[in-house]
Protein backbone atom coordinates (compact mmCIF):
# COMPACT_ATOMS: atom_id res chain seq x y z
CA UNK A 1 0.00 0.00 0.00
CA UNK A 2 1.65 3.59 -1.15
CA UNK A 3 2.12 5.60 1.98
CA UNK A 4 -0.63 7.88 2.87
CA UNK A 5 1.61 10.84 3.08
CA UNK A 6 2.30 10.78 -1.11
CA UNK A 7 -1.51 11.03 -1.60
CA UNK A 8 -2.33 14.18 0.13
CA UNK A 9 -4.20 16.76 -3.04
CA UNK A 10 -5.47 19.83 -2.46
CA UNK A 11 -9.75 19.72 -3.08
CA UNK A 12 -9.43 21.99 -6.79
CA UNK A 13 -7.29 18.97 -8.16
CA UNK A 14 -10.05 15.97 -8.98
CA UNK A 15 -7.64 15.89 -12.45
CA UNK A 16 -4.85 14.58 -10.20
CA UNK A 17 -7.08 12.45 -7.93
CA UNK A 18 -8.92 10.58 -10.72
CA UNK A 19 -5.39 9.89 -12.04
CA UNK A 20 -3.93 8.64 -8.68
CA UNK A 21 -6.95 6.42 -8.27
CA UNK A 22 -6.34 4.76 -11.57
CA UNK A 23 -2.72 4.58 -11.23
CA UNK A 24 -3.99 3.09 -7.65
CA UNK A 25 -6.34 0.19 -9.58
CA UNK A 26 -4.79 -2.95 -9.20
CA UNK A 27 -4.14 -2.19 -5.44
CA UNK A 28 -8.07 -1.27 -5.23
CA UNK A 29 -9.21 -4.35 -6.84
CA UNK A 30 -6.45 -6.64 -5.13
CA UNK A 31 -7.80 -5.12 -1.52
CA UNK A 32 -11.19 -5.41 -2.59
CA UNK A 33 -10.81 -9.27 -3.62
CA UNK A 34 -9.29 -9.66 -0.44
CA UNK A 35 -12.16 -8.16 1.82
CA UNK A 36 -14.48 -9.82 -0.81
CA UNK A 37 -13.22 -13.37 -0.09
CA UNK A 38 -13.49 -13.21 4.04
CA UNK A 39 -16.63 -14.54 4.45
CA UNK A 40 -18.56 -12.18 6.88
CA UNK A 41 -21.62 -13.45 7.41
CA UNK A 42 -24.19 -12.26 9.39
CA UNK A 43 -25.96 -13.63 10.73
CA UNK A 44 -24.15 -15.14 12.59
CA UNK A 45 -21.24 -12.82 12.23
CA UNK A 46 -18.48 -15.10 10.95
CA UNK A 47 -14.95 -13.90 10.30
CA UNK A 48 -15.25 -10.54 11.52
CA UNK A 49 -11.99 -10.63 13.36
CA UNK A 50 -10.11 -11.46 10.47
CA UNK A 51 -11.77 -9.18 8.38
CA UNK A 52 -10.61 -6.40 10.89
CA UNK A 53 -7.09 -7.40 11.17
CA UNK A 54 -6.87 -7.41 7.21
CA UNK A 55 -7.76 -3.72 7.75
CA UNK A 56 -5.92 -2.58 10.37
CA UNK A 57 -3.16 -4.42 8.69
CA UNK A 58 -3.66 -2.30 5.18
CA UNK A 59 -4.10 1.08 7.37
CA UNK A 60 -0.96 0.41 9.34
CA UNK A 61 0.85 -0.15 6.41
CA UNK A 62 -0.48 3.10 5.48
CA UNK A 63 0.64 5.34 8.74
CA UNK A 64 -2.20 5.00 10.44
CA UNK A 65 -2.28 4.03 14.13
CA UNK A 66 -4.61 1.23 14.53
CA UNK A 67 -6.62 0.02 17.27
CA UNK A 68 -8.66 -2.58 17.56
CA UNK A 69 -12.44 -2.40 19.88
CA UNK A 70 -14.46 -5.11 20.86
CA UNK A 71 -18.20 -4.88 21.06
CA UNK A 72 -18.05 -5.85 24.73
CA UNK A 73 -21.60 -5.60 26.38
CA UNK A 74 -23.62 -6.39 23.33
CA UNK A 75 -25.51 -9.57 22.79
CA UNK A 76 -24.05 -9.98 19.38
CA UNK A 77 -20.43 -10.02 20.45
CA UNK A 78 -19.80 -13.08 21.64
CA UNK A 79 -16.29 -15.42 21.79
CA UNK A 80 -17.77 -17.27 18.72
CA UNK A 81 -18.64 -14.35 17.03
CA UNK A 82 -16.70 -11.67 18.52
CA UNK A 83 -17.87 -7.76 16.47
CA UNK A 84 -14.40 -6.13 16.18
CA UNK A 85 -14.30 -2.60 14.47
CA UNK A 86 -10.99 -1.27 13.59
CA UNK A 87 -10.17 2.57 14.32
CA UNK A 88 -6.93 3.43 11.88
CA UNK A 89 -5.69 6.98 13.36
CA UNK A 90 -3.20 9.29 11.21
CA UNK A 91 -2.50 12.91 11.51
CA UNK A 92 -3.10 15.35 8.47
CA UNK A 93 -0.22 15.51 6.15
CA UNK A 94 0.83 17.64 3.00
CA UNK A 95 -0.18 21.43 4.90
CA UNK A 96 -3.75 20.22 4.96
CA UNK A 97 -4.30 18.63 7.94
CA UNK A 98 -7.42 17.74 8.12
CA UNK A 99 -8.60 14.48 9.48
CA UNK A 100 -10.67 11.37 7.18
CA UNK A 101 -12.95 9.44 8.72
CA UNK A 102 -14.69 6.58 7.55
CA UNK A 103 -17.69 4.17 8.68
CA UNK A 104 -18.09 1.20 7.03
CA UNK A 105 -19.32 -2.35 7.23
CA UNK A 106 -17.69 -5.78 7.10
CA UNK A 107 -20.76 -8.29 7.07
CA UNK A 108 -22.49 -9.97 3.88
CA UNK A 109 -25.69 -10.68 4.21
CA UNK A 110 -28.17 -12.08 1.51
CA UNK A 111 -26.06 -15.06 0.74
CA UNK A 112 -27.65 -17.92 -0.84
CA UNK A 113 -28.81 -15.97 -3.99
CA UNK A 114 -31.21 -13.59 -1.90
CA UNK A 115 -29.70 -10.51 -2.48
CA UNK A 116 -27.05 -11.87 -4.76
CA UNK A 117 -26.60 -12.83 -8.59
CA UNK A 118 -23.60 -15.13 -7.40
CA UNK A 119 -22.58 -16.24 -3.70
CA UNK A 120 -21.19 -13.10 -2.21
CA UNK A 121 -17.93 -14.93 -1.24
CA UNK A 122 -17.37 -15.51 -4.88
CA UNK A 123 -14.98 -13.67 -6.36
Amino acid sequence: MRNRTSRAVAPDRTDQVLKEVEAARDEIVGFTADLIRIPTVNPPGDAYRECAVLIGRRLGEAGFDVQYVEADGLPEHTAAHPRVNVVGRGVGVGGFGGSLIEAGNVSAEGVGGVFWSCEAVCV
